[in-house]
């Protein structure tokens, strides 16, 4: 599973839009007296979201910060130089699985699997490319989000498999919606033909959750429509 997870887009500023569903708000940290306010100025990928907080903190307080998922166990870790208070907003704490409390320690390690990042087995299929003269609006709703794009995209089907507490998140988090990118591999570039382990970077238009697999039915599968605009040449 090394290199395959879906991550969520990041919100920071707490405005809503049918493609931004909103996850995080901001970040505090505290070291004694002094309190650094992490926060990101635009749609940003999760774990960039919180290394861009992390970074933040670093740069204010007088200890150096770092953060880690460790996608085996799927847990996030945010780890300080001397003991201090997280306070994350909004619903940042649960999309990092982070405990109701988080005060008086040097590092904090979720007790719950995140909602923003998703460890999954993931195959991919490229349907045919929307004709480039097709300018219609098209929009889509599943379960309680909508998603809006032009008609010049590629669709793909992704093929997940999760299990356990990942499939939960799969379920109440933020990969099944907005916009996502699935990580296929570790390469760097977009998925494509001299890119097979890229990633996919669209927004969900379709989400189809909760088929059983393997022989004790412990996999979940996930089948996501994620529409990818053309690039302009």
């Amino acid at each position: 599973m090394s290199g395959h997870y879906i991550e969520a887009y990041a919100w920071a500023r707490g405005d809503y839009t049918v493609t931004q569903p909103r996850i995080l708000s901001e970040c505090q940290a505290t070291e004694g007296a002094t309190t650094a306010t992490g926060q990101i100025a635009a749609p940003t990928l999760f774990l960039a979201a919180v290394k861009a907080y992390v970074d933040t903190f670093t740069a204010v307080l007088a200890s150096s910060y770092s953060h880690t998922w460790d996608q085996s166990t799927n847990r996030i870790t945010i780890t300080g130089g001397t003991a201090f208070t997280l306070s994350p907003s909004g619903n940042l704490r649960a999309a990092l699985g982070l405990p109701a409390v988080t005060a008086g320690a040097s590092s904090y390690t979720g007790t719950s699997a995140p909602l923003g990042v998703v460890p999954v087995w993931a195959e991919v299929e490229a349907a045919a490319p929307d004709a480039g003269a097709q300018v219609d609006l098209a929009e889509y709703r599943h379960g309680r989000s909508t998603v809006t794009y032009y008609s010049n995209h590629t669709r793909y089907l992704v093929r997940c498999w999760t299990e356990g507490e990942a499939a939960e998140a799969m379920r109440s988090g933020y990969c099944t919606r907005g916009r996502v990118r699935v990580h296929l591999g570790d390469d760097a570039h977009a998925q494509g033909p001299e890119h097979l382990d890229g990633y996919i970077d669209g927004y969900v238009y379709s989400a189809k959750i909760g088929a059983v697999d393997g022989e004790a039915d412990e996999f979940v599968r996930v089948d996501l429509g994620i529409a990818v605009p053309e690039v302009a040449p």
